[in-house]
């Protein structure tokens, strides 16, 4: 699959969304349709530890294992158990987005947990594969994407069949904190059918919303196990008026 796929999504946490336990929370009268709810996130989870607890896969990685080692130690949202919030003052310590090609939100998740773990990656792909036709092809950006291709390479964390259609690529500016030879095989520079695409989209995502920092910083949030009450509405207004 190197010829741009079908779909191209970009994806990435910031933990400046982070929201304060003092804020408290309220009830909530609709369902949010933009982000996936806790207890999806929290199956998708178990699944991942249940298979990392077995002995993984035989196979060739696509860049020594070495490489793959200094990028990940290199990269915060490689580190899986680094927390970057006080839990004792939050209870959210930031969102996590997938949008499409033209930087458009699909799927958020709240991160509840050290680092940007797994699996809100795998959830978010997961949305997406329910809504694409059975044989469509994704692209997926993402800034650790060669740490989270060699751990789905080697554990049967995906589908079957579903693994088989996704393949990753780095956001081109930061494809440059990357080793070489990651940069060779991830960058979207040097990936057939990507042409110019730089996939930084969900950059200019988290700049176009910065001002909602402080604002959901401080919001009530719901009562249930589903995430923020008005942050998916929030969200979808200011990206729809730039």
């Amino acid at each position: 699959m190197h010829r741009g796929g079908d779909i191209q999504l970009g994806a990435d946490g910031c933990f400046s969304y982070r929201h304060l336990k003092s804020a408290g929370d309220g009830p909530i009268s609709y369902d949010p349709s933009y982000f996936i709810s806790k207890d999806k996130v929290d199956t998708v989870r178990a699944r991942i530890m249940n298979a990392r607890s077995k002995k993984p896969r035989p196979m060739k990685p696509s860049i020594p294992q070495e490489t793959i080692d200094a990028c990940e130690a290199s990269w915060d949202a490689a580190n899986e158990k680094k927390r970057k919030v006080d839990p004792k003052q939050h209870d959210a310590s930031g969102v996590f987005v997938m949008t499409c090609r033209h930087s458009q939100v699909l799927f958020l998740c709240n991160i509840d947990m050290p680092g940007e773990q797994q699996q809100y990656i795998v959830a978010c792909l997961e949305e997406v594969k329910d809504l694409i036709p059975l044989h469509a092809k994704i692209v997926q950006a993402y800034d650790v994407g060669c740490v989270t291709d060699h751990s789905l390479n080697l554990y049967p964390i995906l589908s079957a069949g579903f693994r088989e259609r996704v393949s990753f690529v780095i956001n081109a500016m930061h494809s440059f904190g990357h080793q070489w030879v990651c940069q060779i095989v991830y960058s979207p520079r040097f990936y057939r059918g990507l042409c110019l695409t730089d996939a930084e989209g969900v950059e200019r995502f988290w700049s176009r919303i910065r001002k909602l920092i402080g604002i959901t910083r401080n919001q009530w949030v719901s009562n249930f196990t589903g995430p923020r009450v008005s942050f998916s509405d929030i969200v979808r207004t200011h990206a729809a008026s730039g």
